[in-house]
């Protein structure tokens, strides 16, 4: 392939459903599809050759900018239905790029497969919204999604802030303005301050990086505002902490407090190979602000969040894991693809779609394999698991599932167990020993005590009291437990049960 002019490598790269190309002195140009990096049958690129491949996405302000500053964020159109992301940079002394190809075509878009529960998120009116993801994951590809549906059913002003713009947006219910840093703005910071004199009713930001972008951001979700922005981060409780972290010590209280008041919530995405093809598909983790999870945020209690990710019923929130089960129960990804991109695989749930229909009329229902491929009978019995520990509720969640349990709550707070547990009548609960907000050996009492309930209580501690066994005993539990390495003497308690 003879290349003369930049358009034709991109146009080459579109044919073949690039994300991405890269340039570099010494290659030819390679491209990336589907995730793989792939060389062009093309001549090897030299420092004249790359330099006019370059020079031809930059107009001679940009030129000078390069060369100044040895690097450069810049964005490239030439036709309608799709948007260039240009980053230059010089690599031991040579020039080279890295050029992100964004379809424009909405239809393109929502070939990933992205969650229906975000077309509710374009109805509100004010708060935070955050997309989270490593790069490349498709985060801004989600915010056009959904600036996309608000521009087709809102009479809004819609203000963007971008570095630089990806996606060029056309007014059509909404009124867009879309500026750019560096040439329309100096700072996301500077822009944000502004833009609330501006008259908005969306900002769309596209990424916060330090401490007065957050601030800025949060207040306009404070002000009335629906404020929409990415971070880069790997899952949805890692974003909240990528938000905290960038606060002095002395503000987490503060900042804790106006996140729960303010946050919608937050959808993290990777993308991963669809089975049985080159192509890919979006596995999400959705945190929406439910009441619970607005006053784990406000608490700081951000270890217990990923428990309640997965005791949310009543709510699309959902886990990583959950959504990889769906995907593999479904036939669109393999089992192997599900355990490899999982941050806990022993979460998986992939015996069968009964994993997302629970009948509690019924004990047993099916079979499912294990990581190891061992076939046990899914009990689908509920268990609630009552710890302050993410870690502790995780490890003792993989025993249960080990031995066939699929059916698992787990609690963070010790006052909200016995409500739920009145409601749900699950049949055993696992109870740590220590709670500030309650006397564990109490609701201990409480549960046995119950007529109404027939739950059989496993109290466990990891921080063993000389009155423990005893307290344990007078509350009648059915067992006590030492929270083990490998919680080997809690799978010996549940055989014997």
């Amino acid at each position: 392939m003879k290349i003369d002019h930049i358009k034709e490598l991109l146009e080459y790269a579109i044919e073949q459903e690039a994300s991405d190309v890269h340039l570099v002195v010494g290659s030819p140009p390679v491209i990336r599809v589907h995730g793989d990096m792939t060389a062009v049958d093309a001549d090897v690129l030299t420092d004249e050759s790359i330099q006019k491949l370059i020079y031809d996405l930059l107009n001679e302000e940009q030129k000078r900018k390069l060369h100044e500053n040895r690097e450069l964020d810049s964005s490239y159109a030439y036709r309608e239905d799709y948007q260039f992301r240009v980053n230059a940079h010089f690599e031991k002394g040579h020039m080279g790029s890295t050029i992100r190809i964004t379809p424009l075509n909405i239809d393109t878009i929502l070939r990933f497969g992205l969650p229906p529960e975000l077309k509710d998120i374009a109805h509100r009116h004010k708060g935070l919204f955050v997309v989270s993801g490593t790069s490349g994951s498709g985060k801004s590809t989600t915010l056009t999604y959904i600036v996309n549906m608000i521009n087709n059913m809102r009479k809004a002003k819609i203000i963007t802030v971008e570095d630089p713009i990806e996606y060029t947006h056309k007014s059509k219910q909404s009124l867009i303005i879309q500026r750019e840093v560096s040439v329309d703005t100096p700072s996301f910071a500077s822009a944000l301050k502004y833009s609330l004199r501006q008259d908005p009713d969306v900002i769309v930001i596209g990424e916060i990086r330090d401490y007065e972008a957050i601030s800025m951001a949060l207040t306009a979700a404070e002000t009335g505002h629906l404020v929409l922005t990415t971070v880069h981060a790997p899952d949805a409780v890692e974003t909240l902490n990528r938000i905290i972290d960038v606060y002095p010590s002395g503000y987490r209280e503060q900042i804790c407090a106006q996140l729960g008041g303010n946050l919608i919530g937050v959808c993290s995405q990777t993308l991963i190979p669809k089975k049985d093809s080159s192509e890919r598909i979006m596995a999400t983790e959705l945190l929406l602000s439910t009441i619970s999870i607005r006053n784990l945020i406000r608490r700081g209690a951000f270890t217990e969040l990923r428990g309640q990710l997965d005791s949310e019923e009543d709510s699309p929130t959902h886990t990583f894991e959950r959504c990889l089960s769906r995907l593999v129960l479904d036939g669109k990804i393999t089992r192997e693809t599900a355990e490899s991109h999982a941050r806990y695989p022993n979460l998986l749930q992939l015996g069968n779609e009964q994993t997302f229909k629970f009948n509690t009329s019924a004990k047993k229902e099916g079979k499912r394999l294990t990581a190891d491929g061992r076939e046990i009978d899914m009990n689908i019995d509920k268990v609630f698991i009552v710890d302050r520990s993410e870690k502790d509720k995780i490890e003792m969640g993989k025993v249960f599932k080990d031995i066939g349990y699929i059916n698992i709550t787990y609690i963070a707070k010790g006052a909200d167990a016995y409500d739920k547990i009145l409601v749900e009548n699950p049949v055993i609960v696992v109870l740590d020993t220590f709670f500030p907000d309650v006397d564990s050996f109490n609701l201990c009492k409480m549960i046995k005590d119950n007529p109404d309930l027939n739950t059989k209580v496993i109290m466990v501690t990891g921080n063993l009291q000389p009155t423990d066994l005893e307290d344990a005993k007078s509350a009648g539990a059915d067992d006590f437990v030492v929270k083990t390495y490998q919680y080997d003497l809690l799978r010996k308690t549940l055989e014997q049960l």
